[in-house]
């Protein structure tokens, strides 16, 4: 995921890198290439941060199983020492 997110920043980059035009007298469409390439980035920026959330949220959702299938572990060798 991380790395998609990286070739699309890349990509956006590249388009508003090569958008820019030194000459000041940009015309309407340059502008308006220029204010898509800017809201390109701005989802962009939220896509990041949303899939950070949902990366957190898993990771603590994988750390929960995992503390449950150590208890159950534990406590079937408990179990087995019994018998």
């Amino acid at each position: 995921m991380r790395t998609s997110m990286a070739v699309l920043f890349a990509c956006a980059a590249l388009i508003a890198g090569g958008c820019r035009n030194p000459n000041p007298d940009r015309g309407e469409a340059d502008r308006k290439i220029d204010s898509a390439a800017h809201e390109a980035g701005r989802e962009a920026y939220k896509a990041a941060q949303e899939t950070k959330k949902l990366a957190t949220e898993a990771g603590h959702e994988l750390r929960q199983a995992g503390q449950q299938a150590k208890q159950g572990w534990n406590e079937a060798k408990r179990d087995e020492g019994k018998k």
